[in-house]
């Protein structure tokens, strides 16, 4: 064997036991990283994952409204499209479609007809973009699991700020596993219930 082999073949081995020497030092700390990160994912404190979905950037929803006044209960459903960068959407299927300005909302019909509404006319669907609701008052915030199944959730208690009497409190009901919405009870000033809100087909684009 030449002299060139010899250190060639010695290069060879210096160079295996310097990528496993590296191997041996860079997996721990990997597996370490990967530990602190799912650890830090799964052990969010419920404030964190409420704050988490109130500064969503993008999401849509099916969302649909129980509304209870003195001539009984009715539902209506919408699809909610919600973006941090651009106005917040509901269309009531073909029928209407709303838009949330910062200080109107642009109410456009199937028939072609438009109106432009000042804010403060929508009192209760606006409540269904996550980030309105949160911005009132906070009380409380507790873990509460189904009497009948596994499911826990975070339940949020919110003083509502409002002139309008049959919108006094609500309660925001959080999918603690899937972090996601699941429910919005509405009450009076007596703790009427007086509107549901149900997400479903919740989508979180980013």
């Amino acid at each position: 064997m030449s002299l060139l082999e010899k250190f060639k073949k010695n290069d060879n081995k210096n160079l295996k036991k310097k990528i496993k020497i590296g191997s041996i030092i860079i997996l721990p700390i990997f597996i370490l990283g990967l530990i602190v990160f799912f650890r830090n994912e799964v052990s969010l404190t419920n404030e964190q994952i409420i704050d988490s979905i109130k500064n969503m950037k993008q999401y849509e929803s099916i969302v649909e409204f129980t509304i209870t006044n003195t001539r009984g209960s009715y539902v209506e459903k919408a699809k909610l499209h919600y973006s941090k960068n651009h106005d917040p959407i509901m269309e009531f299927g073909d029928r209407l479609v709303k838009t949330y300005k910062k200080d109107s909302i642009i109410m456009k019909y199937k028939d072609g007809k438009e109106y432009n509404l000042e804010k403060d006319t929508d009192s209760f669907y606006v409540l269904a973009i996550i980030n309105n609701l949160l911005n009132n008052p906070v009380t409380k915030i507790e873990n509460e699991s189904l009497e009948w199944g596994d499911l826990e959730y975070i339940k949020v208690s919110i003083d509502i700020i409002s002139n309008n009497q049959h919108l006094d409190k609500a309660v925001f009901y959080v999918n603690k596993k899937e972090k996601v919405p699941m429910l919005i009870k509405i009450f009076d000033v007596n703790g009427k219930e007086r509107v549901k809100i149900e997400y479903r087909e919740f989508n979180k684009k980013r």
